[in-house]
């Protein structure tokens, strides 16, 4: 498990789905465009630093297949 920065996305109050970003700047700005195409009564997003195991696809990139 490493430190990653994280965008989180809450359905009704669940994390259903996080994505790692490259920094906090860029989490930011996809967390801003996510929100305005989202129902914001159901849809919650977050940029924080999480501890993740990470997976590497077959074209090297990594994603997040855990997080605590």
């Amino acid at each position: 498990m490493i430190e990653v920065v994280a965008l989180l996305m809450f359905l009704n109050g669940e994390l259903t789905e996080y994505r790692k970003q490259p920094d906090f700047g860029v989490c930011l700005e996809r967390a801003r465009v996510a929100r305005r195409t989202s129902n914001p009564d159901t849809v919650q997003y977050q940029c924080a630093k999480v501890m993740a195991e990470l997976t590497e696809d077959k074209q090297h990139i990594l994603t997040i297949k855990k997080v605590d």
